[in-house]
């Protein structure tokens, strides 16, 4: 929470030139609706328009329709079909050649791994980590905690940036 996720999917797309965009899917989950429906929204309210999608078989679907050459997927912890989207991603990136772009949490605020992300990790080609800014000491942070008990999607409201020295603070 609060490392740039989001912002560093907004950022990517904004660098692309138009035609890489014109062949581009960008996705949410749907449970991720802090700031809007159907947009990537960053904290400080940047939005990209996205389809939000329950499930690994809607993106799949969607990729068979529209034959992206890139596919962002933004909350990606949050898919709990893991299996599914590991050995999909796995398989259309050898197939069809096509790049995709994950954003998600590594782990969840009670520290251990978050869903599908670790899996995700061991395949990727390349992994940007970004760390968040500890509420409490103003360091670079890489943990988020539960400032109310809530487990789910939520924002400062909720979470809270942390470093690894006051994570129980």
């Amino acid at each position: 929470m609060f490392a740039g996720k989001s912002s560093y999917l907004i950022d990517t797309w904004e660098q692309m030139p138009r035609f890489r965009k014109e062949t581009t899917l960008v996705f949410k989950h749907y449970r991720d609706t802090r700031y809007t429906e159907y947009a990537i929204a960053s904290h400080d309210g940047r939005q990209l328009l996205a389809i939000p999608v329950q499930t690994w078989e809607e993106i799949r679907d969607l990729i068979y329709a529209k034959d992206p050459k890139i596919v962002m997927i933004d909350e990606v912890q949050f898919f709990e079909d893991g299996d599914g989207l590991v050995n999909f991603i796995q398989e259309i990136t050898s197939e069809w050649n096509i790049q995709f772009i994950l954003a998600g949490l590594d782990m969840d605020c009670t520290g251990h791994p978050f869903g599908i992300v670790p899996d995700l990790l061991s395949i990727a080609d390349s992994v940007v980590k970004l760390t968040n800014v500890c509420d409490v000491c103003k360091e670079p942070g890489t943990r988020t905690v539960s400032i109310n008990g809530n487990t789910g999607v939520g924002g400062a409201e909720s979470y809270s940036g942390r470093c690894v020295a006051h994570v129980k603070s």
